[in-house]
């Protein structure tokens, strides 16, 4: 689910069914105000807009605003561009960590790229970050690989 906390909630969510223990290509793309999501390179399910404002608050990645309804899964290879929708129809997953220019993103265009390599083992570690990663609530590291 994605939550757009930017004068009032907003949730979108996909379709389908997700299974314990297994690793999934999930991607919410907002192309020209309408947002898409695929799962492993399938669309899944839609929303009418997508609208992100941002905020003095930053961006929580795996928590629901303040609240603490926190992410009990793994998060491997995040990676945010803006102005470009990397999917706009149906793709082949990746099978290997995401880079500033895989599946035809624009370097330039990228504004975070995490999650992506084993150190520093702290899990705050990313390629491409504009500000500071706190990892917050019961968030934890671990090294572990979905290719």
């Amino acid at each position: 689910q994605f939550y757009d906390f930017s004068g009032g909630e907003n949730r979108e969510s996909a379709t389908g069914v997700i299974s314990s223990n297994t690793w999934y290509h999930v991607a919410l793309v907002n192309n020209s105000g309408t947002a898409q999501w695929y799962v492993d390179g399938t669309a899944s399910g839609s929303a009418q807009s997508l609208d992100v404002a941002g905020g003095s608050s930053g961006l929580k990645i795996g928590r629901q605003g303040t609240h603490n309804y926190d992410w009990s899964g793994l998060i491997s290879n995040l990676r945010i561009t803006k102005g470009q929708a990397i999917y706009t129809s149906n793709f082949t997953k990746p099978s290997q960590s995401l880079t500033l220019t895989s599946q035809g993103a624009t370097a330039s265009n990228v504004v975070l790229l995490c999650c992506n390599k084993g150190t520093p083992s702290n899990g705050t570690g990313s390629t491409k970050t504009p500000g500071t990663i706190s990892m917050v609530g019961n968030a934890t590291y671990a090294e572990q690989n979905p290719f």
